[in-house]
């Protein structure tokens, strides 16, 4: 392993928080070999450099407060970068249930002023495709929604 990959993913890791399958993304980049590149991910990790519970949390609620991400496509999005389903659902529990359901409530109206012209309907169709690609449950935009 050399010193020079280590120091480079500490730096790396330094900039913002990132998760283990970040850090051997990178380091793949970088031509670093896979025996190494699992001594220096277990290294970061020993100095807490990478810690995929703590990076489930600031995920979660960096997707749900600026993006407006609902718990489906949060979940996605993490599953994809390898992280425990363990972490996951410790993490998304922190989300409040009341901000959870405002949010909905809120990009609801939102969306609704935005569209102009078309019988109801056709207006919570758009609304229930937009929620639904932000990862909300279906059943939850439906109620409220007015469906």
């Amino acid at each position: 392993m050399s010193k020079n990959w280590l120091n480079q993913a500490r730096q790396y890791c330094n900039k913002s928080e990132k998760c283990s399958a970040d850090v051997f993304n990178i380091l793949y980049k970088w031509g670093v070999p896979f025996n190494d590149s699992e001594k220096i991910v277990q290294q970061l990790t020993g100095e807490n450099l990478i810690n995929d519970s703590r990076y489930a949390e600031l995920y979660i609620g960096d997707k749900f407060r600026i993006n407006r991400w609902g718990r489906l496509k949060i979940i996605h999005r993490l599953r994809i970068k390898r992280i425990k389903d363990y972490y996951i659902s410790q993490a998304i529990a922190q989300i409040d249930e009341d901000d959870y359901i405002n949010t909905i409530k809120e990009l609801i109206d939102r969306k609704r002023n935005t569209i102009h012209g078309k019988s109801e309907v056709q207006i919570k169709a758009k609304i229930f495709q937009f929620l639904h690609s932000k990862g909300f449950e279906k059943h939850l935009i439906w109620e409220h929604l007015g469906a």
